[in-house]
Order: C-alpha cells, then structure tokens, then sequence
C-alpha cells in the first residue's frame, strides 16, 4: 500500500514539477523556485528536484541554496 501511496504522490506533483520547468525555461526564475518550493514540501525524494531547483536558484543568484540543491543531487 505504502507504495502505491508513493507513486500517486509523485503522480499527483508531477503538473506542479512540469509547471516549474516551463516557468524556469520562459524566464520566470522565482515562479519555477515556489513551484519545486511546493514539490518539496510534499516530496523531499522527488526525482531531480534538487538538480532542476539548484538550476533555478542559481539563475536567481542565490547561491548558499543553490549549492545545498546540487550537492544533495549529486551522485554520492
């Protein structure tokens, strides 16, 4: 059950991922970071939320969170 509980989540957040990649490739940096924002606070193991919101934060010129993202998405 858990599982499948798992899957409807990520399933359920998926719109709201896409939502942020479109509002980071149009330019609207700080919409795509409140989208991940959102992501994450309901899904912390999200597939390449770190990667894709260090990406937006960079861009946004905040650093010290940027770095957090991309170390926690990288490979250990």
């Amino acid at each position: 059950r858990w599982a499948a509980y798992q899957t409807r989540i990520r399933e359920d957040l998926a719109p709201l991922f896409n939502l942020g990649l479109i509002a980071l490739a149009r330019g609207h940096t700080q919409a795509a970071i409140a989208a991940f924002d959102k992501v994450a606070a309901v899904d912390e193991n999200y597939p390449d939320l770190y990667l894709v919101r260090g990406q937006a934060l960079l861009v946004a010129d905040q650093i010290p969170r940027a770095v957090a993202d991309l170390e926690r998405a990288a490979p250990q």
